[in-house]
C-alpha cells in the first residue's frame, strides 16, 4: 500500500471504531494486516474479535455481566492500539519520511535505550570529543523519538535518565524532546505516562541550588507543553481509563491549576506569531525603516544615545513626526505583552548545517557545545548567549552562528557591545516556569513551522486549543484559569478557542456577551443570540449584538424590537436607526420605515446604504418623486442596486426616458446582460410593485 491508500485506511479503521461499528473494523484489519503479510498482526486481530465475539455471544443469552462496559472500553482500546501497529507496519516499507527513514535503520541495527545511554556514559568518562558526545545524544533522541510504543523497559529507562544527576541536562531536555515528538506520531500511553512522571517529580523538587531548580522549572514545563500538545494531537481519540486516572490524580498538585491556565495562554500566545510576524514583516519595520530614511534627523551622526536629549521638545517632535516614536511604541508594547516578535527576524537563520540535525532543533544552547566552540567568537560571548533576554534556544544558536560568518571588523564590534552589556548586566532570561515555557514553545513552534522537513509532522499550533484541552481536561480547571485563557483568547481574536474557554464559566452577563460574541464571531448566529437574551441585560452593547444576529438570521421582527430598546437607551444611535429601517422595509411597513430613515439620513446625509433603504420604503408608498430627489443627492456613478431604484423611481413618474438610460447603464458594464438583467428584475419584490407593463417596454426599448 502507498502512503495516500494507507492514510485512507487509517481514516475508514479509525472512522469505524469512533462510531463503535468494532466488528467491522477487526474485520478489515485483519484482512489488510495479511494482505500485506504482516501474520502477527492479523492474529491479534482475530483474537480480540474472539474475545469480542465471547462477549457478544453472553450478551445476547441475557447474561448480566457487570465488568461488561469495562472489556468493552477495554477492547476499543486495544482495536486503536492495533491500527497504530498495523499502520506503522505499512508505513516502514512505503514511506519516505525522516521517521519511518530512521524506523529502518534502527530496525537493522539493533540498538536499545540502555545500550545507547550505556555508551554515553563511556564517552563522558573517557572525557571524548563534544561531537561524539552530542551524536550519541542524537542517536538517543532519534532512538526515543521512534520506538513505538515505549516497553515497559525503555520507559524506566528514560525515568532514570530524567532523575539520574550523571546524565547532563542537555540530555534530559533532549529526551523529553523526543517523547513528545514521538506522541505527536503515534497514540503513546506510556509516553503520556513519562510526561505526567516527569511533570509531578519536577514540580515537586525544591531545591537550594539555583541550577538545579531551573532544572525542574524547564523539565516541568516541557512535560506540560508535551501533555497539552499530546491531547490536542489526540483529542478524538478515546484515552484508556488508567490514563484518564493518571490526568486526573494531577488535581491533587497544587501548582497544576495554575500552571495548566497559564500554559494554555502560552501556547495560544505562541500559535499566535504567525500574526505577530505578519505585522512585524507588514507594518512595524518597515514603518521604521520608511522613518529612518525620511527624516531629517541624522542618525548616522549620534555616537552617544546620551546625544538624544529626551528633554528637548524639537527632537521629541521630529521623531513623533517621523513615526519613529509610534512604531517604537507598538514594538515595545507587543515584547511587554510577551508577544514573539523574534520569529521575523530568525525564520532567515535556520540554513545553518547545524540545523540538518533534528536533535539540534531541541538542544539547549551551552558553550560546551561542538559548534560553539569551533566557532572564532570569544568565549564571553557564549556567557552573554546563555543569558540573553528572550531568545529560546534555537534562536541562540542562529544568532551565535551567524554572528560567526560575519567579517571580523563588524564582528568585533557586535562583540565589544554584547560585552558592554554584560558589564551593564542585562537582565537574565526568566527562569520562572512560566519564562521556561514560554522559551521552550518557541522551539516547538520554530521547528514545526521552519524545519526543513515540516510538512511530515503534526504541527499543533495551528489546530484549536481551548476544545480539545477543555473538554479532556475540564475538572482540572479553576474558574480563574478559565476565565484567564478566555479573556486571552478574546483578545487574540481566537475566537473558537475563546468559546470553548468561556463556555463552562458563562455565568455572568459579562462572561455570557463575551461568549455569545465568540459565537457570532464564528458565524454560529442562533446561538449567538441565545446566548445573548440568557444574558439577560438591557446594555446597549448586548442588545445592538442581538439586533445584528437576528439580522443574519432574517428574523426582522426580532431585529426591529431590538433596535427600538437600542434606541429607548441613545434615540441618535445610527447604526440601530439604519437596522430598524431595514428591519420595517423588509416586514413591509414603509411609512414606519421612512420616518426612521430620514432620521438616519439627516444625521449621516452621506451614507449611501440609508439612501437606498429610504429610496426603497419612499418606493413602497408611490412617493417616486420624493425618490428620485434622494437619489439625485448621490454622487456619480451610481452602482447597480442604485440604478435600479433610479429606473422604478422614473416609471412611477412616467419618466420612462430616465428608466430606459438608467437601465442601460447596467448593460454598459460587460458582467450584465439582458438576460441576467431580466432575472434580477423578476427576484426584486420591490419591482412588482411598479407599473409591471411599463417596465416590460422599458426593458424591450433598451
Amino acid at each position: 500500500m502507498n502512503p495516500e491508500q494507507i492514510d485512507k485506511f487509517r481514516g475508514r479503521v479509525s472512522t469505524l471504531i469512533s462510531k463503535r461499528r468494532l466488528r467491522e473494523a477487526l474485520s478489515m484489519m485483519r484482512e489488510t494486516a495479511r494482505q500485506a503479510q504482516l501474520p502477527s498482526l492479523a492474529d491479534a486481530a482475530e483474537r480480540i474479535d474472539g474475545n469480542y465475539s465471547l462477549m457478544l455471544d453472553y450478551l445476547s443469552r441475557g447474561g448480566a455481566d457487570p465488568g461488561r462496559r469495562r472489556m468493552y472500553a477495554s477492547l476499543i482500546d486495544k482495536s486503536n492500539a492495533l491500527l497504530d501497529n498495523i499502520v506503522r507496519q505499512l508505513s516502514v516499507a512505503e514511506t519516505p519520511s525522516l521517521y519511518y527513514s530512521l524506523v529502518r535503520t534502527q530496525f537493522h541495527s539493533r540498538l536499545s535505550l540502555d545500550s545507547l545511554t550505556d555508551r554515553w556514559k563511556n564517552l563522558v568518562q573517557t572525557a571524548a570529543e563534544p561531537r561524539q558526545l552530542e551524536q550519541v545524544e542524537s542517536d538517543i533522541f532519534n532512538y526515543v523519538w521512534t520506538t513505538m510504543p515505549l516497553s515497559a523497559n525503555d520507559a524506566d529507562s528514560l525515568s532514570l535518565l530524567s532523575l539520574d544527576p550523571e546524565f547532563s541536562d542537555s540530555l534530559k531536555q533532549l529526551a523529553v524532546s523526543a517523547v513528545i515528538l514521538g506522541l505527536l506520531e503515534f497514540f503513546d500511553e506510556q509516553r503520556f505516562n513519562f510526561l505526567i512522571d516527569t511533570y509531578t517529580t519536577a514540580t515537586g523538587m525544591c531545591t537550594g541550588d539555583e541550577d538545579d531548580q531551573r532544572l525542574a522549572d524547564t523539565l516541568a514545563a516541557m512535560s506540560l507543553a508535551g501533555i497539552l500538545v499530546g491531547i490536542i494531537r489526540h483529542h478524538k481519540r478515546r484515552f484508556p481509563e488508567a490514563l484518564k486516572q493518571r490526568l486526573e490524580d494531577l488535581n491533587s498538585i497544587p501548582e497544576w491549576h495554575e500552571d495548566l491556565g497559564m500554559a494554555c495562554v502560552e501556547i495560544v500566545r505562541t500559535a499566535d506569531t504567525d500574526r505577530v510576524t505578519d505585522r512585524m514583516n507588514s507594518d512595524i519595520m518597515p514603518g521604521i525603516a520608511d522613518a529612518v530614511r525620511n527624516t531629517d534627523i541624522d542618525l548616522s551622526s549620534i555616537s552617544d544615545p546620551e546625544d538624544i536629549d529626551p528633554e528637548n521638545p524639537l527632537w521629541q517632535e521630529m521623531l513623533d513626526k517621523s513615526g519613529i516614536t509610534d512604531s517604537l511604541r507598538q514594538l515595545t508594547e507587543m515584547q511587554q505583552e510577551g508577544a514573539d516578535v523574534f520569529m521575523s527576524t530568525f525564520s532567515h537563520l535556520k540554513g545553518f548545517p547545524f540545523f540538518r540535525d533534528i536533535a539540534n532543533w531541541f538542544r539547549p544552547f551551552s558553550a560546551t557545545n561542538s559548534y560553539v566552540m569551533d566557532s572564532p567568537l570569544p568565549f564571553q560571548l557564549t556567557q552573554v548567549m546563555e543569558s540573553m533576554p528572550l531568545l529560546c534556544n534555537s534562536d541562540k544558536y542562529s544568532f551565535f552562528l551567524s554572528l560567526s560568518q560575519m567579517p571580523e571588523f563588524n564582528r568585533q564590534a557586535l562583540v565589544d557591545q554584547l560585552g558592554t552589556m554584560v558589564m551593564a548586566d542585562i537582565p537574565k532570561m526568566d527562569s520562572s516556569r512560566r519564562g521556561e515555557l514560554s522559551a521552550y514553545l518557541r522551539d516547538l513552534y520554530r521547528f514545526f513551522n521552519l524545519y526543513v522537513r515540516r510538512q511530515e509532522f503534526f504541527n499543533p499550533f495551528v489546530h484549536e486549543v481551548g476544545e480539545s484541552i477543555v473538554d479532556r481536561l475540564r475538572d482540572s480547571f479553576n474558574n480563574d484559569s478559565l476565565r484567564l485563557a478566555a479573556e486571552f483568547c478574546f483578545k487574540l481574536g481566537r475566537w473558537t478557542d475563546a468559546a470553548a474557554f468561556f463556555t463552562p464559566i458563562a455565568d455572568t452577563a459579562e462572561a455570557i456577551g463575551k461568549l455569545g460574541y465568540t459565537l457570532e464571531k464564528r458565524m454560529d448566529y442562533a446561538e449567538a443570540l441565545r446566548q445573548y437574551r440568557r444574558a439577560d441585560d438591557d446594555s446597549v452593547w448586548v442588545l445592538t449584538r442581538i439586533a445584528a444576529c437576528c439580522q443574519e438570521l432574517g428574523d426582522w421582527q426580532g431585529c426591529a424590537d431590538a433596535c427600538r430598546r437600542v434606541l429607548n437607551h441613545e434615540p441618535e444611535n445610527f447604526t440601530a436607526l439604519l437596522r430598524l429601517g431595514r428591519s420595517l422595509v423588509k416586514l413591509g411597513d414603509g411609512a414606519a420605515a421612512v420616518e426612521v430613515l430620514f432620521k438616519a439620513n439627516y444625521l449621516r446625509p452621506d451614507h449611501r446604504a440609508t439612501v437606498r433603504l429610504l429610496v426603497t420604503a419612499l418606493l413602497m408608498q408611490g412617493r417616486g418623486d420624493d425618490a428620485l430627489k434622494q437619489l439625485a443627492k448621490l454622487s456619480e456613478p451610481l452602482s447597480v442596486d442604485e440604478l435600479l431604484l433610479r429606473a422604478y423611481a422614473a416609471i412611477t413618474v412616467g419618466c420612462t426616458d430616465i428608466s430606459v438610460s438608467s437601465l442601460k447603464s447596467i448593460l454598459a458594464d460587460s458582467e450584465w446582460n439582458i438576460s441576467s438583467l431580466r432575472s434580477r428584475i423578476a427576484d426584486d419584490s420591490l419591482a412588482r410593485s411598479i407599473d409591471t407593463d411599463t417596465l416590460a417596454m422599458v426593458l424591450d426599448a433598451i
